[in-house]
């Protein structure tokens, strides 16, 4: 696809610049690293209040010199499944087509224009390092749904609803009408959306803002999980005011930085609870994954897949999630092993009350019959 194709595009644009008389040159068409979308925050006018067609999907929030508004990329013929949905933005940002044709619309006019569109089939929150990416990478890859991983855009609506003043239902009109962007495709695949680990303390705005979407919580034994967030620290895992006040955590200055992570997952398996005893969410143990997607994820969000899905869904399985390239070998035992006797302490005293709770409501939990490939 020439879209995709630096030379190919460069040349296809500079002969059609030079047949309709535009002042076009080579370097107008070459992209500059912009590896984290600071060319968002370039105040500039918004392009229209249109719609844009399906394949084109909203990337984040911008400054424009009329209002807040919202930056789209054109992903067509491009991955969307990937670990993580920024890869997929990194690599739209960089293409030719999107460096002259990025749209932007105002904030305003996008809640106004929203198409209906369905509620997400599925919510995936999760602890951090608990087989979330897995969960998505396997859906995903079955075909029969369509699974974004911690869409950043997301993420700053979220933000939005807690630091601008507005009413619950503009709240909930804005969150539809991101869905509404993320689910702009030709086809009429359902949506899973694969949260960030801080999002389940949302649970309340969203299970309101969709009520009608089932969602999953994953979680793990929080010793492995701490050994993990000590091995390469996520931003979760890091003292800040925004997660932490989020979270409750009111002495966060104080703590080092592994009490910190364990207040933090101590905060969201407290709010799982919560979000389940509303049955808002299904809460499912990390060592019951991948045959729990079979068995509970996919009956939970409505999804059934063929034998040749399930084919696809057990060889994503096989491999490590953020890493698609690498095998996977399961890493409890060695982790546990190396939490140490200092780790497991802190786990038990600061997690282990709320996680105990989870794990006799997953035990309690009714399974619906349902059918696991073998």
């Amino acid at each position: 696809m020439s879209a995709w194709d630096p030379e190919l595009f460069a040349s296809v644009a500079l002969h059609y610049a030079e047949a309709h008389h535009i002042a076009l040159k080579r370097e107008d068409l070459q992209s500059r690293p912009d590896p984290v979308g600071a060319e968002r925050f370039v105040p500039r006018a918004a392009d229209g209040a249109i719609w844009p067609p399906p394949g084109w999907l909203p990337i984040g929030l911008s400054t424009s010199v009329n209002g807040m508004a919202v930056d789209w990329h054109c992903f067509e013929g491009l991955e969307t499944g990937t670990p993580f949905f920024f890869e997929a933005m990194q690599r739209a940002r960089n293409c030719p087509f999107n460096r002259l044709f990025a749209w932007r619309m105002r904030l305003e006019d996008m809640l106004r224009n929203a198409p209906p569109t369905p509620q997400p089939a599925g919510f995936i929150f999760h602890l951090s390092r608990c087989g979330s990416t897995l969960v998505h990478r396997m859906i995903d890859a079955s075909g029969v749904a369509r699974s974004l991983s911690e869409v950043p855009l997301f993420e700053q609506a979220l933000q939005l609803c807690l630091t601008v003043e507005a009413t619950e239902d503009v709240q909930h009109r804005m969150l539809h009408a991101i869905v509404a962007g993320l689910n702009n495709f030709a086809d009429d695949k359902p949506l899973i959306l694969k949260l960030d680990s801080w999002h389940i303390q949302f649970w309340p705005l969203l299970h309101a803002a969709f009520p009608n979407t089932p969602a999953i919580f994953l979680y793990r034994d929080p010793a492995e999980v701490l050994v993990s967030q000590k091995r390469m620290r996520g931003v979760q895992a890091v003292p800040q005011p925004g997660i932490a006040t989020l979270c409750g955590i009111a002495n966060y200055s104080t703590l080092n930085l592994d009490e910190y992570c364990a207040h933090f997952l101590a905060a969201s398996c407290r709010a799982a609870a919560d979000a389940a005893r509303a049955h808002a969410v299904r809460v499912i143990n990390f060592n019951r994954l991948p045959r729990a997607v079979f068995g509970e994820v996919l009956p939970h969000f409505g999804l059934a897949v063929s034998d040749a899905a399930g084919a696809r869904m057990r060889e994503v399985a096989r491999y490590h999630s953020k890493s698609p390239d690498e095998h996977y070998v399961s890493d409890s035992e060695e982790k546990s092993g190396a939490a140490g006797k200092a780790l497991h302490a802190l786990a038990e005293r600061i997690v282990g009350p709320s996680y105990r709770v989870l794990e006799e409501m997953a035990f309690q939990d009714d399974l619906s019959p349902s059918i696991v490939p073998a």
